[in-house]
């Protein structure tokens, strides 16, 4: 009866060493798991925010009158665009989205399609996504563009 006893604790001892040994392997795999999700939808929001704001962009754009030509990157900016920027920026504000991380860009262009003129406005935000664990997650960039058709043909 001592003999099993015996043994019955010596497999106890051996298999508390195991159980921390699997402990210790699948802990660090578990918290990477969930930091990583974590993660994975804070960028997933931060994409869809500046994709609503990109939309509201587009929508204040289309019913900003006297807007004129102007296309990404031009020097210099147009007075409408800055003011269309300034509009977006305020947006940009309600979402608490950090302004200085974000590079608003508008552009109107007249194209035809088809023979008929058309006038359309383009809002792009780009961002950099900055991780909240900062230990294997890199800086993201976030490219989003909405474009509406521009409501005053005339401009």
């Amino acid at each position: 009866m001592r003999a099993r006893t015996e043994r019955a604790c010596s497999n106890v001892v051996g298999e508390r060493g195991s159980c921390m040994m699997e402990f210790a392997i699948v802990v660090p795999i578990l918290v990477f798991t969930l930091f990583s999700g974590i993660e994975t939808v804070r960028a997933l929001g931060a994409y869809l925010r500046m994709t609503q704001i990109s939309y509201e962009g587009a929508r204040l754009a289309a019913s900003l009158p006297g807007l004129e030509e102007y296309v990404f990157y031009a020097d210099p900016v147009p007075n409408k665009q800055r003011e269309l920027r300034e509009k977006i920026y305020l947006v940009i504000d309600e979402y608490t989205l950090d302004t200085s991380e974000i590079t608003v860009l508008t552009e109107h262009i007249r194209t035809s399609i088809g023979g008929e003129p058309e006038n359309h406005v383009t809002v792009q935000l780009q961002a950099d996504y900055q991780p909240l664990f900062g230990f294997g997650f890199p800086s993201l960039p976030i490219t989003v563009s909405s474009t509406s058709p521009y409501l005053f043909p005339d401009a």
